[in-house]
């Protein structure tokens, strides 16, 4: 720079090499996440190969031909792109959000957008992952405890679903009304908050799950009345075998409650 001019030497350095613009294209085309960049009409201004066959197009091409209105086209729900036109410049949206394919099917990706320029120069870019397989697993899963919920609610012994780390994931009626546990807000609790094991070495018992992974027997006490359970636990499993934690039936006890010959209740 030479008395507060821009000079030729100055330009250069701040223009980037042909061969550095190739390289950050052939970063943009090989990375495995799909990128892209729009303007706020809802025009794909730059695609990636990545993107473009997320949503079933045959090409980065294909998807700025065929994308006229991102809004209209890709969201599923329209809002959604209404949120990306709501960000501050420089400022960035990450979220789960459903799209639509070429050919309308429907996958969940986890985008993140950014947007910048004003004033009629808005540029929104953003990165996003597939994660349609983990969220169909996800309803897969909540099916299935929905379904389970109803066999359990059907028995005639206390039943409770727990995590790994014994944290109630769902409880049965029976279960609830005896242990005074609230049946749809007791999710996350301690199962420890209403009954311990009877021998203090079975206090992790949940762990032997891990390497063996079969049924056992285990006698567990509540803590508000010291009544005591012969309690069958059950590993619980998804479709593919994968371990999430345990099924407790907790079935009707002649044992006295600890600390109270008399079955008068703990001392």
């Amino acid at each position: 720079m030479t008395n507060g001019q821009v000079g030729p030497c100055d330009v250069q350095r701040s223009t980037p090499s042909r061969a550095e613009q190739n390289d950050a294209l052939a970063c943009f085309e090989l990375c495995g996440a799909g990128l892209w960049a729009a303007d706020a009409v809802g025009r794909y201004t730059l695609v990636n190969a990545a993107f473009a066959a997320m949503l079933g197009d045959d090409g980065p091409e294909a998807t700025r031909e065929r994308v006229v209105n991102m809004g209209q086209q890709v969201y599923a729900d329209p809002a959604d792109w209404e949120a990306c036109l709501a960000l501050a410049p420089g400022t960035t949206l990450a979220r789960v959000v459903p799209l639509y394919g070429r050919d309308g099917q429907m996958l969940f990706v986890r985008e993140q957008v950014t947007v910048s320029g004003g004033a009629g120069r808005t540029r929104l870019f953003g990165a996003a992952m597939d994660v349609t397989r983990s969220m169909g697993a996800k309803r897969d899963l909540e099916a299935h405890l929905a379904m389970l919920r109803q066999v359990m609610d059907a028995m005639a012994d206390a039943m409770v679903l727990v995590d790994l780390d014994g944290n109630v994931a769902l409880c049965n009626r029976l279960f609830a009304t005896r242990l005074g546990a609230d049946q749809d807000a007791s999710g996350g609790a301690p199962l420890s908050g209403w009954l311990e094991p009877l021998d203090p070495a079975d206090e992790r018992h949940l762990a032997r799950l891990a390497e063996t992974p079969a049924p056992y027997n285990i006698i567990l006490a509540e803590r508000a009345t010291g009544e005591m359970h012969f309690t069958t636990v059950t590993p619980f499993t998804d479709a593919t075998g994968a371990l999430l934690g345990a099924i407790l039936l907790l079935r009707e006890s002649r044992l006295l409650p600890l600390g109270d010959e008399n079955g008068t209740g703990r001392s």
